[in-house]
C-alpha cells in the first residue's frame, strides 16, 4: 500500500502491487477535514470513516487491506 499526495489536503491510497492502470490499483482517499481526516474507501464510496491523524488513516487503511474486507487490497 502506498500513499500518494494529490494536493496539500488531499491523498490517494493505492496498492503498489498491482500494475499502473488496472482500476483495482485505486484503494480510497484520504481527505483533510477541520477535525481531522475522513478515509473513504472505492469499494464503499457512501461511507466514511474519520480518525485524528494522517498516522490514523494510512493505520485504517492497512487494518482493512489485512483484515481482507477489502477487495481491492
Amino acid at each position: 500500500m502506498r500513499v500518494q499526495r494529490v494536493d496539500p489536503r488531499f491523498w490517494r491510497v493505492i496498492d503498489a502491487a498491482v500494475e499502473p492502470g488496472d482500476p483495482a490499483l485505486l484503494i480510497g482517499f484520504v481527505e483533510q477535514r477541520p477535525a481531522g481526516y475522513e478515509c473513504t474507501l472505492m469499494a464503499a464510496l457512501s461511507e466514511h470513516h474519520s480518525v485524528g491523524t494522517l498516522q490514523a488513516a494510512h493505520e485504517y487503511f492497512e487494518r482493512i487491506c489485512e483484515a481482507g474486507s477489502e477487495p481491492t487490497c
